[in-house]
């Protein structure tokens, strides 16, 4: 179980292509890796990850098995490419954001995004089977962080998302890159 709420951007730092299947190892901030071992649960980009090896300092390698990699947007990461990363929720800690699982279920696309003063509005094509499960003030994750979805247009195939700009961090999804949701 995750909340959304991003502990750690982390850089993709090396890639090993399966037949079906990549392994990704992951360089994190120091401290991210203290307590994690092979086997734990890590959100990645929002994708619920298993620790495929014991990590070495603050690197971890997580195996990305093909409906992984069909589902979410990590079968386009390259190395150097940050990726959103949050710990597994500890029992009876406090939730800041949505109770997430981790499992991706489609990818939106980012149609349009607007401006309004320090305020970024992201419009998200929606495929049609996931749209019965979003509403309005229902919550919805991009790329692991958990958003309240503002607006939807079910008939459109659409919702929009708001968030708080800081000019330090701008967005990481362009316009017309693909989202996991």
């Amino acid at each position: 179980m995750f909340t959304g709420i991003t502990q750690a951007v982390g850089r993709i730092a090396a890639i090993s292509e399966g037949e079906a299947s990549r392994r990704v190892a992951i360089d994190f901030p120091d401290g991210f890796c203290a307590g994690l071992a092979q086997g734990c649960s890590v959100s990645i980009d929002g994708a619920c990850l298993t620790v495929a090896a014991p990590p070495r300092g603050e690197r971890a390698e997580f195996d990305l098995i093909l409906p992984t990699l069909v589902t979410s947007t990590l079968a386009g990461c390259r190395v150097g490419d940050a990726v959103n990363a949050e710990r597994a929720l500890r029992d009876g800690a406090e939730i800041g954001g949505h109770a997430l699982s981790g499992h991706v279920d489609y990818q939106a696309v980012v149609e349009q995004r607007k401006e309004c003063g320090d305020n970024l509005c992201l419009r998200l094509s929606v495929p049609a089977g996931a749209l019965r499960y979003l509403f309005a003030k229902g919550y919805a994750a991009l790329d692991g962080v958990s958003l309240t979805i503002a607006d939807i247009d079910k008939q459109a195939g659409w919702i929009e998302v708001w968030l708080i700009r800081k000019p330090a961090a701008p967005p990481r999804s362009a316009p017309s890159n693909p989202a996991a949701g």
